[in-house]
């Protein structure tokens, strides 16, 4: 189903209107075990709701991971490590895949 004003400038009824209908199909209830899943196989069903719920259930839940790159990098370009000749960019790639270098 597409929707008539996809292709205006203005989404804003249409993506009311997909989200009037998502609600009411949640009151139903839904059975989805993988929400970024579902938001994919729904996109043709809510083309103005989907690319948002997949970067909303997209995102980590924690800012573990962020933090760490940060601690990182703070290490990297502290006086701990300040005579390295690869670019940070490069010793933060190298750091974070080493798993997958490694196999």
């Amino acid at each position: 189903m597409i929707c008539k004003c996809y292709k205006s400038l203005n989404h804003k009824g249409c993506a009311e209107a997909e989200l009037a209908k998502y609600t009411a199909e949640c009151k139903g209830g839904l059975d989805v075990e993988y929400s970024l899943a579902y938001w994919l196989t729904a996109e043709p069903m809510y083309p103005a709701l989907a690319p948002l719920c997949q970067d909303i259930v997209a995102a980590p839940a924690s800012e573990a991971f962020c933090e760490r790159v940060f601690s990182f990098c703070s290490d990297m370009t502290a006086r701990k490590r300040n005579r390295t000749s690869k670019s940070l960019q490069m010793s933060v790639f190298l750091k974070f895949n080493k798993n997958v270098l490694d196999s």
